[in-house]
């Protein structure tokens, strides 16, 4: 039984599967607005953090933002820093038109951000 499973995990093992390359940006603000509004539907949202640590856990209280990322498809994705942000992202992050997918979610609310940008209440 053992071979014949093994025989198995082979054949998975041999399986090639492409992936299409990635494709990560520094962006503006605005720049991400713009990408937003040409765009409708659902987008990926993550909070981008400090990661203090104490006693060995991690101190969501003690978190600075340091930015945000947003993504808009597999494998891309664009990171605002935080001394980058404007008022642009944050009125389609309050909107009701775009399905936000929010990484971390809790995250974010602790420091303050998605309340602020967002209008996200955990």
């Amino acid at each position: 039984m053992w071979l014949a499973w093994f025989g198995r995990w082979k054949e998975i093992e041999d399986v090639r599967v492409e992936v299409a390359p990635a494709d990560y940006q520094l962006a503006e603000d605005d720049d991400i607005a713009d990408l937003l509004l040409g765009r409708w539907g659902e987008f990926g949202f993550d909070t981008e953090t400090t990661s203090p640590v104490r006693a060995g856990v991690f101190a969501t209280d003690e978190a600075d933002l340091v930015g945000f990322s947003v993504s808009v498809a597999p494998r891309t994705g664009f990171y605002v820093p935080v001394d980058r942000l404007a008022s642009g992202t944050a009125a389609i992050c309050s909107s009701p038109l775009w399905i936000k997918v929010c990484h971390n979610v809790w995250m974010g609310s602790t420091v303050g951000f998605l309340r602020l940008l967002c209008g996200v209440v955990v």
